[in-house]
């Protein structure tokens, strides 16, 4: 006897369909017209149309908010943070990694590093804060030395991940 597979029609309700889409479309495109229209008008009334266009805003930005050295700022610590970070985690994620069926140390340091991704950074923010201040680590040097430190246990855990998927012969090779 032959078992047959019944075929399941599929029905779609295009016009709840098409009204989400047009929901959804408003909702990300408003705030972005909204975002638009006020930069370039005078500021008087926020939500009228502008009557005419004041690219002088973005002028005024510019001065007022230093944007060429933030711009370096932010560039600087992304660039240093990068290079450090690739340096320092992926070595000692491959010494965790390697190491952790042989010692004992590597092993709690591995969970050392991944019982500091449960604490919320919303919890250590105002104490990193004061001793950020403390320490005199609130300026770009310092930033810097954070973002690394405090990337560490995330990137400790995915790069142990990728080098487990790493034959050890390949290594010895």
């Amino acid at each position: 006897m032959k078992q047959g597979v019944a075929k399941v029609k599929e029905r779609y309700n295009w016009p709840v369909t098409i009204l989400l889409i047009i929901g959804i479309v408003l909702i990300i495109l408003l705030p972005l017209y909204m975002a638009l229209m006020i930069a370039i008008k005078d500021m008087n009334n926020v939500l009228a149309l502008p009557r005419k266009l004041r690219l002088q805003n973005f002028v005024d930005a510019w001065v007022m908010t230093d944007f060429p050295q933030k711009f370096f700022n932010t560039a600087f610590i992304t660039v240093i943070n990068l290079i450090f970070t690739l340096i320092t985690n992926s070595f000692a994620a491959y010494a965790i990694t390697r190491n952790r069926k042989k010692s004992k140390f590597f092993s709690v340091m591995y969970y050392y590093f991944i019982s500091a991704m449960f604490i919320p950074f919303q919890v250590i923010m105002l104490p990193l804060v004061v001793q950020g201040n403390a320490f005199h680590l609130d300026n770009i040097y310092g930033i810097t030395f954070l973002y690394i430190i405090f990337g560490l246990p995330m990137n400790i855990f995915l790069y142990t991940g990728a080098i487990k998927a790493i034959p050890e012969a390949l290594d010895e090779a």
